[in-house]
């Protein structure tokens, strides 16, 4: 069992986990196998296009995406950060997310391009008038860029590009002012009997 230190981050654990086991698988999915090592210098990469996408500690993160390599990426690449993950389900539609962007303010979505025959992006870029919050969308998939409606759309290489900008130490500045007690991400209730509520999780919280 990892050995943190007091008040550590989701990050702090992650780097400690690297440390510990190094080249010792992390994750074995569909995307092939991961190790510590390498899921830290993944969640780095990320986390500097964040920055040059203008993310900052605080901001919120949609996340719409299913079971993944690249849900993992985003979350310990946002924690990094200080910005809180707004985790959305690939089975909400309409009705629900603009309830849950618009409640959680999530200034960047990244998602799937669609599901289930739903076009996710489509719906973004409807909702985008309601949500005076959303400034950029990413869609998790090799192509597709441009901009509908006011709201810029990316394709996930495009989001990768913009880490070339961001030097070491831009990174380590956004990085700096992280606390255990900093919201790492935003859970929705299911709604069922009402409108569906978000639950705030600390670094701490979830260590």
């Amino acid at each position: 069992m990892l050995e943190l230190p007091p008040n550590a981050t989701l990050s702090d654990a992650q780097r400690a986990a690297a440390r510990h086991w190094g080249d010792a698988p992390a994750l074995m999915c569909e995307a092939g196998r991961f190790s510590h090592a390498q899921m830290l210098a993944q969640a780095g990469e990320l986390a500097r296009a964040l920055v040059g996408l203008g993310l900052r500690r605080g901001e919120r993160l949609g996340l719409l995406a299913g079971n993944q390599l690249e849900w993992l990426q985003v979350f310990y690449a946002a924690a990094q950060l200080g910005v809180a993950v707004v985790a959305l389900s690939a089975r909400y539609r309409e009705g629900e997310l603009r309830h849950m962007l618009r409640d959680a303010e999530v200034n960047v979505l990244i998602t799937v391009p669609e599901a289930e025959g739903f076009d996710f992006v489509q719906m973004a870029q409807r909702l985008q008038p309601e949500l005076p919050q959303l400034r950029t969308l990413v869609q998790l998939a090799p192509e597709g860029a441009g901009a509908t409606g006011g709201l810029p759309v990316l394709s996930w290489p495009a989001l990768m590009a913009h880490a070339s900008a961001v030097s070491d130490q831009a990174l380590a500045d956004a990085s700096a002012g992280v606390q255990a007690s900093d919201l790492a991400m935003v859970i929705y209730t299911s709604g069922t009997t009402g409108t569906p509520k978000g639950a705030g999780l600390t670094h701490a919280s979830m260590l």
